[in-house]
């Protein structure tokens, strides 16, 4: 992922977050508030509700009051007069003071006159029995000593929902004692609970709170109610909150239950608040970020792509003597600047290992000079002495002169092989080593060295396998410098090998190579030593007195496998002896 694909990835993380937290913020917080508000709102209508509701019980108790505490009514309650019936408790009366009736009871509780009016159907009708009942049986209604008791509220019957106020009847001076208690009666019907819904603007119901057949909304408010206080606020769905009010009767019992109902026009309002709040936050964003977008490729991103296309430039053309352009005063300009200084050092480096590097090419060149020179100087004498050892082999047949002359015959062939390995190697340290190509058949190659060496592991006693397949790929390479490598190997692993000792002599196709393997059964070389097991010059400590030689062999050996573009390789454990292996490309037909 580039810098300017995670620098978006981050920034849109973050912008998605923040909207999110914006979001729940706006909803905890400004549409809470705003929930508040029109809870507030509701709550506030449903208790002028209620209190217009006892204003109507309130004013019911003063007409009682005024008509208890008066002259003419005690007067009637001593004599039974018709004449204050007629006068005072006509229809005209029902209509003017909106009653639906009129109780008179003695102080035992005995009903005196009783008289309703039906303000709907325009007529006088009789006071339901089970309002005279209630009425009568009730201790409420029995005038006490106390002339200021005065009782009203709501009394709940089969059907109807009625307001009543009782006063003790006394004369106007409230001095003689009471006679009886006058009651007034009033109606809460359909049209008055429209009437009290119209003060707060809302449409009010009645559900009286005993009742099994109400709404389920009224059941769970009954039961907020009861636990919660007298009033209770709650959303019915998206559009419509409701306010509940319970209204006790006159002996204190839960009677009635208010509800107004009010569309949420402010909550709908504190929505489009959070809505338009966050579309603004989101166009802040998006303005933010397309601004934090542009800086960031003019300051940032594309400066850095300008840096890094000047350091893959200066890769590819290999001029170290470059240098990358600095603009700005910044931390972009000081990693251009260390860069910069990064590359001083670097030429500086360059040349200074360019000039040890021209100093040891000398140096390898004189010494492979040297040694050329010195392996030819010392060639020319022993030329003639293995030619004239050579005769006196062929022309001595007495003892002791024979043996001598043999000695210095393959005295002389060790010296000139040894002289043979020392030019080869400073030939191959300049680079001058070359190989004859040709197709080489390296299962003939392989038994022809191993017949070329046989006489010399019986004269030690040793034992030499050749384990080979059927058949074995050609390979491209240089067979006098193979044949130098193997016998090379065989004569290693001879040296190091005891006597009764076996080598063993495997090749087959590895994949697209030839691997050959010498394995012997000799001591085996130390782990830490197997490292500097192909480095020129190299004998082991321990073995000095087994080795003849310079210790070119495996060095050499290396350089001609290498230049086979292959590999050579040792694996070896102590007391279980070695596995020199390498391998070789094969001809690939087409």
């Amino acid at each position: 992922m580039t810098l300017r694909q995670s620098t978006l990835l981050y920034i849109c993380v973050v912008f998605v977050v923040v909207l999110v937290a914006s979001y729940l913020i706006a909803q905890h917080f400004l549409l809470g508030s705003f929930v508040r508000l029109e809870e507030g709102n509701v709550l506030e209508n449903i208790e002028c509700v209620v209190a217009a509701f006892d204003n109507r019980i309130t004013s019911l108790e003063m007409t009682t009051s005024d008509w208890a505490f008066w002259d003419d009514t005690y007067f009637f309650v001593q004599n039974r007069n018709q004449d204050y019936i007629d006068k005072n408790l006509a229809p005209s009366t029902f209509e003017s003071l909106q009653l639906y009736a009129i109780v008179i009871t003695d102080t035992q509780g005995e009903l005196m006159y009783s008289g309703a009016y039906d303000t709907q159907q325009d007529k006088e009708v009789a006071v339901p029995p089970a309002l005279l009942q209630y009425i009568t049986n009730s201790s409420l209604f029995i005038p006490p000593d106390d002339l200021d008791y005065t009782v009203s509220g709501i009394i709940l019957l089969p059907g109807d929902v009625l307001i009543a106020s009782s006063c003790p009847i006394t004369d106007s001076a409230g001095t003689a004692p009471a006679l009886g208690m006058f009651t007034m009666i009033g109606t809460v019907n359909a049209q008055d609970i429209e009437q009290l819904g119209e003060i707060t603007k809302s449409t009010l119901s009645a559900f009286p709170s005993n009742s099994s057949q109400v709404p389920a909304d009224i059941v769970k408010a009954r039961r907020e109610l009861s636990s919660e206080g007298p009033f209770y606020v709650s959303a019915r769905d998206s559009e419509t909150i409701s306010g509940y009010a319970l209204i006790h009767d006159i002996n204190d019992n839960p009677a009635l239950i208010l509800r107004t109902e009010e569309s949420r026009d402010i909550y709908n309002s504190g929505w489009d608040s959070v809505i338009f709040s966050l579309l603004m936050l989101l166009a802040c964003a998006v303005i933010g970020i397309g601004a934090a977008i542009f800086l960031l490729e003019k300051l940032i991103l594309s400066r850095v792509r300008n840096l890094g296309e000047s350091v893959r430039q200066l890769s590819s053309s290999g001029d170290i003597s470059a240098r990358v352009k600095v603009t700005g005063k910044d931390e972009l300009s000081a990693l251009t600047e260390d860069i910069n200084k990064m590359l001083d050092t670097i030429e500086k480096h360059e040349f200074e290992q360019a000039g040890l590097r021209r100093n040891l090419e000398s140096e390898m060149t004189k010494r492979a000079d040297y040694t050329r020179e010195l392996a030819h100087e010392l060639k020319t004498p022993i030329t003639p002495i293995i030619s004239s050892s050579e005769l006196l082999t062929d022309g001595l047949k007495e003892q002791p002169w024979l043996n001598l002359a043999k000695n210095i015959y393959r005295g002389a062939l060790d010296m000139n092989d040894r002289l043979d390995d020392l030019l080869d190697m400073a030939k191959g340290d300049v680079g001058i080593l070359r190989l004859n190509l040709e197709d080489v058949d390296p299962m003939s190659l392989i038994n022809q060295v191993a017949g070329e060496v046989s006489p010399l592991f019986k004269t030690r006693q040793q034992s030499l396998k050749v384990d080979l397949p059927p058949s074995l790929p050609h390979i491209m390479g240089d067979e006098v410098r193979l044949r130098q490598v193997l016998r090379n190997l065989l004569n290693n692993a001879t040296k190091f090998t005891p006597e009764k000792g076996t080598i063993t002599v495997r090749a087959r196709q590895a994949e697209n190579n030839l691997l050959v393997e010498v394995e012997d059964t000799g001591r085996g070389i130390d782990p830490e030593k197997i490292c500097l097991i192909f480095q020129p010059y190299t004998r082991l400590s321990e073995d000095k007195e087994h080795q003849k030689g310079l210790g070119l062999g495996l060095k050499l050996s290396k350089t001609i496998i290498e230049l086979h573009h292959g590999k050579i390789w040792v694996k070896s454990q102590r007391g279980k002896g070695s596995t020199f292996s390498f391998s070789i490309p094969i001809i690939q037909t087409p």
